[in-house]
């Protein structure tokens, strides 16, 4: 994967990307995402997925802190006073800090035998959900362009998961040739 897709994702999933560029004797992230391009819009995908809970604790976090900060609290109603609170922030980061000891940690993201392999230490059922869905979807996803139209495996030396624009770039006309040999879906 390109340097700046590569970066953009660690930037925007530091919690799951937090060993990229860590020892290599713990970690294969060290080398970066080994697949192509065109899976970063699944990975990232997956990544917000997996961050959701996240996310939506840290909104909330956002939003009681701005209710807390409103200079006429006049109009707040009896629930807005009981709701909105130091106490209950302080126990929304505390379930946010719980939250993020269950991110998984990524040790491998890359290409292996024409699909997405996601590596991960940590994690919940849940996130090991998502990624095994998106594992599986990426046979169907060009792993040079992202097109999920007319995707087909190639076995070129390689095991290759393109849409046919990718292989007539990379291997013209020969690319029909080195289609899944049974003329079938590789596994």
């Amino acid at each position: 994967m390109n340097k700046e897709l590569d970066q953009k994702l660690c930037e925007d999933f530091p919690e799951i990307f937090r060993d990229r560029h860590g020892n290599m004797q713990t970690t294969a992230m060290c080398w970066g995402f080994t697949c192509a391009d065109g899976w970063e819009p699944l990975i990232r995908a997956t990544c917000r997925q997996i961050m959701s809970p996240i996310s939506r604790k840290r909104e909330h976090i956002k939003h009681i802190e701005s209710m807390l900060a409103q200079e006429d609290k006049s109009s707040w109603c009896e629930w807005t006073h009981a709701t909105y609170t130091k106490d209950n922030i302080e126990a929304t980061k505390a379930k946010l800090d719980e939250l993020l000891t269950t991110v998984p940690v990524a040790v491998q993201v890359k290409e292996k035998l024409g699909g997405l392999r996601f590596y991960v230490h940590g994690g919940t059922d849940r996130d090991h959900q998502i990624i095994r869905n998106a594992e599986s979807l990426s046979y169907y996803v060009c792993e040079e362009c992202s097109v999920m139209a007319g995707v087909v495996t190639y076995h070129i030396g390689w095991i290759r998961t393109l849409c046919p624009a990718c292989a007539d770039k990379n291997y013209g006309t020969e690319a029909a040739d080195f289609r899944n040999k049974t003329g079938e879906w590789a596994e």
